[in-house]
């Protein structure tokens, strides 16, 4: 199965999901045939350890229809009850095979759109032009797309769906999106290791004028079958509700391990089968998850834990903020602080302190910036992630360790 499906993906024959997708369909469905029992599917992912590398991954069979089926009511069409799949940016391998699970219920009338590449004007102009229905995107390119100039003027009366994931967005960001592109919004968290989705913030929670708009930080609720908890990851003893920890999960959902590499998978999970996400976050008093950010990328400083993301959520409310990413950088007295790296928006003046201040002004002053770099634009991945490891680089060149 797997040297199958790496020719598959490997194959410049095969130009579009839909070709690989029957093609994996044939070649799971032989091996099941022929072998008994057979209780796997090799996948290519990443361990969360490791920045690089060709590594596969052992998942049941079973995953990714579960995956897909935790999507299926946002994506049927209310007025005639069947599914479609229009969709932007299919970027990870996991997200083709759930949406080829999709694929398998949808209509022929339905079309799938995917992108090579990110142009948000051009995706701002696609939706009308093609009657965008549904949408996958990455927060980024919400973000992007809210910069273009006319976009409050589009018309995207064809959207019913956009769920997005894959990286956070900010509180900021998320309303702005809500009203502007006026449809249901669905969030989806999870990861490669975990077939997709195991968390998600339905419509009904995407409300920035209700009660709840404080759920617009939050990830949503655990999926059927999926357990998850806040943990320690200094003693593995379980938080408080409310306290920050790493997310672990477990679940059907959850892979078996990284394709030969014990050592890597016994860092990830426990004898229980707990995965250990590297994601740092809390569960609040209705079961809800909030994540703060990537443990890697926390900063400790004076003894105190500073979560980037919820610096950025803050900073991303600036009326003079275009883009920003909080980093940690070396201090002499406390070891590290955050650093703000900030895209200005055009034609506006803004200086360091009045980033400085207005961070001040809703945050404890540990987790504030306590200087601010001025960029054109962040390093992003092709799934719209930035590069903090990046930016922290040059100010951590020459010590042994990116801690101080």
């Amino acid at each position: 199965v797997s040297y199958a499906i790496d020719a598959v993906r490997h194959d410049p024959t095969v130009q579009s999901s839909a070709t690989v997708g029957a093609t994996l369909d044939r070649v799971v469905d032989k091996a099941q045939r022929s072998i008994k029992g057979l209780r796997t599917l090799i996948v290519d992912i990443y361990p969360p350890s490791l920045e690089e590398g060709d590594l596969g991954g052992a998942l049941t069979e079973l995953l990714v229809p579960l995956e897909a089926e935790g999507m299926t009511a946002s994506f049927r069409d209310e007025a005639t009850g069947h599914m479609s799949s229009a969709t932007h940016g299919l970027v990870y391998r996991t997200a083709r095979e759930a949406l080829r699970n999709v694929q398998k219920h949808a209509d022929a009338e339905h079309v799938e759109v995917v992108l090579r590449d990110l142009d948000p004007a051009a995706l701002v102009r696609m939706i009308p032009e093609l009657g965008i229905t549904h949408g996958f995107v990455v927060p980024a390119v919400l973000q992007f797309m809210l910069m273009v100039p006319g976009v409050n003027e589009a018309d995207f009366s064809s959207l019913r769906v956009l769920v997005y994931g894959a990286s956070p967005i900010s509180e900021d960001v998320l309303a702005r999106s809500v009203t502007t592109f006026g449809c249901k919004f669905w969030q989806a968290y999870g990861l490669t290791e975990t077939t997709g989705a195991v968390v998600n913030l339905p419509p009904a929670d995407h409300d920035p004028n209700g009660p709840n708009r404080h759920r617009l930080r939050s990830c949503g609720l655990p999926g059927p079958g999926v357990g998850l908890r806040i943990v320690n990851p200094d003693t593995g003893d379980d938080c408080a509700q409310g306290e920050v920890g790493e997310i672990w999960l477990s679940g059907v959902q959850i892979m078996k391990g990284y394709w030969n590499m014990p050592d890597e998978t016994a860092k990830s999970i426990d004898a229980d089968g707990w995965f250990r996400s590297g994601d740092a976050g809390y569960v609040d008093a209705d079961g809800y998850v909030y994540i703060h950010d990537r443990v890697k990328d926390m900063i400790v400083s004076g003894g105190e834990n500073v979560y980037p993301a919820e610096v950025e959520n803050v900073l991303m409310s600036h009326p003079a903020i275009a883009d920003v990413a909080v980093i940690g950088v070396p201090h002499e007295r406390w070891g590290e602080t955050a650093k703000a790296c900030v895209v200005r928006k055009p034609d506006v003046q803004v200086s360091e302190q009045d980033i400085i201040d207005y961070a001040r002004e809703r945050l404890a002053k540990f987790k504030c910036p306590t200087s601010v770099d001025w960029l054109e634009a962040l390093p992003r991945n092709p799934t719209g992630k930035i590069l903090k490891k990046d930016l922290r680089a040059p100010y951590w060149e020459g010590r042994a360790r990116n801690v101080n």
